[in-house]
């Protein structure tokens, strides 16, 4: 098994917060965080650069608006090129609608 790690976000961005955590294939096992915002959708992209709205994730989280938010993949969800993230407020796989500043607090993502 490989050494796991911590992606933390301490606080959203007023954009759609396109990150990078993982530049190779990994597993995410937990993700969690408050949403003081509006529902939010938290896209997962299987690759190996921060992903645009061109490309599809892999997965979509809900987000609810002012709420705890805490998801647990106890096997582990497999990204085989690398893990990265985005935010919007629609949920629309090209959306480009940006979160506001400090709408997403604490996001943490445990991978390895």
């Amino acid at each position: 098994m490989s050494a796991r790690g911590t992606h933390r976000l301490l606080s959203a961005a007023n954009t759609v917060n396109a990150t990078l955590v993982k530049g190779s294939g990994g597993k995410v096992y937990t993700i969690s965080g408050y949403n003081a915002g509006v529902i939010t959708y938290l896209k997962l992209y299987d690759k190996v650069s921060a992903p645009a709205e061109t490309d599809t994730p892999r997965r979509t989280i809900y987000l609810p608006a002012n709420a705890n938010f805490h998801f647990d993949f106890a096997a582990g969800q497999q990204f085989l090129f690398g893990i990265g993230y985005r935010m919007t407020t629609a949920a629309a796989d090209n959306s480009t609608a940006a979160v506001a500043s400090a709408a997403i607090l604490a996001l943490n993502i445990d991978y390895s």
